[in-house]
């Protein structure tokens, strides 16, 4: 039958069926006519009018799939966009609800194969150009899911071309739609991918090829992961540094083989096809065009002797048996004694997952320490806040000089450390220094929504389909002055308490810390470099009890009485 002939019989199908009420029947039917004729609008129209009741959010999605296919301004289009409209003016979508249906509608046309219109339909969606609404569908797992899909429709693309494949199945197929087993694999590469940018040493990747190799890699996967891992500027040099370590491996590879006589026909086999693979990586970046003139960072091989501390912030409190108030008395007291080691720094954050907090220590491993001065990394894990980890910190550290970061906050610029603390010798009344952050809030609670003459950055954001370099330093002068500063980066030069008493959670633990600082008289500012500091990754999960939100409203609250206090004074 061909493609009219199919849909005919299909839509005499669900007519019956619509008609008879068997609603089980009638989704199966769609899907298979979505898997027959997935570019065919009027089966997500259907998809759309049965989920209405129901499944609001999953009925926009499908409504959004049906304008998306239906061609030009037709009458079936605009019947469409009327049903569309009606039901959005009817009822309010919940925004974290959208961004589960649109994953689990693409989930639904990627098991029916239907590849090519589901990533297009995907594409329009996180590309859309009314930013609140794209809000709505730029998910984290929608963006691995847009990832995937990119693989998938490569490796389709090549099978259909006659060219040899590493895999007869494709990447959603190898790896059964499983976002949590793509996005750790795409998390192992990426950081891999990233040291070759930053300047790790070869020593530091080599075990680059078996992660390749071992979870079932495509060099269609390598190839889109390494465009999604660095700047676009560097991705010509990072290409031809990954052929390089890899061809490096292929021979080391080789000699191992070969050297072991006493292995067995079976393992030389599986090692020479895992070699084999290895060829097929060097083969097809070696034909690719890939623009970017970008050199990588240089190789630092060197590491610092960092002490690391890794504190159970739960356990810690439940042990010294230390509230709030404890912690304020034993700060201030240390305060006044001046019980601070002034050759001392400390790198302090907050983790929930190890293997974050292995890499950003790799990033700090790097880091120049000033002659004279030693270094501490402090890992917090099980914090009920930011505020929490951060206070025990300051009770086990005596440093002058504590760096606040995330765990997936990379530094890159080697020399950070010198830089900050000369800049604060000749600026004694500096006592917080950040990147990012706004020199004025505009009469709203995010930073980011300042105008953009005020809002200051430095640092590469890996937004997952894109690193993007952000620099927006409107002042000239090496120190401009700042209301809030982003806890992404913040480095101080006292001791505070963090507000945990107000801010118990991880939202405006950063903003209010400003605050305190400027109640105290303390100076903070942006230290404007021409380096960029560091690379972080912006987190797209999202809270459906909108727990920003509720302590935007509390930071209002705070910041008002702040001021009030301010001008009693």
């Amino acid at each position: 039958m061909d493609k009219e002939e199919i849909i005919l019989e299909k839509i005499r199908e669900l007519d019956s069926e619509i008609a008879s009420k068997n609603v089980s029947k009638t989704y199966e039917t769609l899907k298979s006519a979505i898997c027959l004729v997935p570019e065919y609008y009027e089966w997500y129209y259907i998809y759309a009018m049965l989920n209405e009741e129901n499944d609001k959010e999953m009925a926009f999605v499908s409504y959004k799939m049906a304008l998306f296919l239906v061609k030009g301004s037709s009458l079936e289009k605009q019947i469409i966009q009327e049903e569309f409209d009606k039901m959005c003016n009817q009822t309010k979508m919940d925004d974290y609800r959208v961004g589960k249906a649109i994953q689990k509608f693409i989930e639904m046309m990627i098991k029916v194969k239907a590849y090519q219109v589901a990533n297009d339909f995907l594409w329009t969606l996180l590309t859309e150009k009314n930013r609140i609404e794209a809000k709505k569908y730029i998910t984290y797992e929608n963006m691995m899911l847009a990832m995937m899909l990119e693989i998938t429709l490569c490796e389709e693309n090549r099978r259909k071309n006659g060219c040899p494949m590493s895999y007869q199945k494709n990447t959603c197929q190898r790896m059964n739609n499983d976002l949590v087993e793509f996005g750790a694999v795409y998390q192992e590469i990426k950081f891999d991918i990233r040291k070759i940018w930053f300047g790790f040493p070869d020593k530091d990747l080599e075990k680059l090829n078996k992660k390749l190799i071992n979870n079932n890699v495509s060099v269609d996967m390598l190839a889109v992961i390494i465009k999604y891992s660095v700047n676009e500027e560097f991705l010509g040099n990072v290409t031809e540094k990954v052929v390089k370590i890899l061809s490096k491996n292929l021979k080391k590879n080789l000699e191992e083989l070969y050297k072991k006589h006493e292995t067995s026909n079976c393992n030389i086999q599986k090692s020479q096809m895992y070699i084999e693979k290895l060829e097929n990586y060097i083969r097809f970046f070696k034909t690719q065009k890939i623009y970017g003139k970008g050199k990588c960072y240089p190789t630092v091989s060197k590491k610092n002797n960092a002490d690391v501390k890794i504190i159970n912030v739960k356990k810690y409190l439940e042990t010294k048996k230390i509230d709030y108030e404890g912690i304020k008395n034993i700060i201030k007291e240390r305060n006044i004694n001046n019980e601070y080691n002034e050759n001392k720094i400390s790198i302090i954050f907050c983790t929930n997952n190890s293997r974050y907090r292995e890499e950003c220590e790799e990033y700090l491993r790097r880091l120049i320490v000033p002659k004279e001065y030693e270094l501490e990394i402090i890992e917090l894990i099980n914090a009920e806040s930011m505020t929490s980890g951060y206070n025990v910190a300051m009770l086990e550290s005596n440093a002058k000089y504590k760096f606040y970061i995330h765990h997936d906050t990379f530094i890159i610029d080697l020399n950070i450390i010198d830089k900050l603390i000369n800049e604060i010798k000749l600026n004694p009344n500096l006592k917080m220094l950040g990147n990012s952050g706004t020199t004025k809030l505009d009469g709203d609670t995010e930073w980011f929504k300042s105008s953009m003459d005020k809002i200051y950055l430095n640092l590469y954001q890996d937004v997952i389909l894109n690193i993007v370099r952000s620099v927006s330093n409107p002042k000239h002068e090496k120190i401009v002055e700042a209301e809030a500063i982003d806890g992404v980066f913040m480095f101080t030069t006292m001791d505070l308490p963090w507000r945990e008493d107000i801010f118990d959670n991880w939202h405006y633990y950063d903003i209010s810390q400003c605050f305190e600082f400027r109640k105290y008289g303390c100076q903070i500012a942006f230290y404007n470099d021409e380096d960029i500091t560091f690379l972080h990754e912006v987190t797209s999960k999202k809270d459906p009890h909108m727990t920003y939100e509720h302590y935007g409203e509390i930071f209002n609250r705070y910041r008002k009485q702040m001021q009030h206090n301010s001008m009693s004074m």
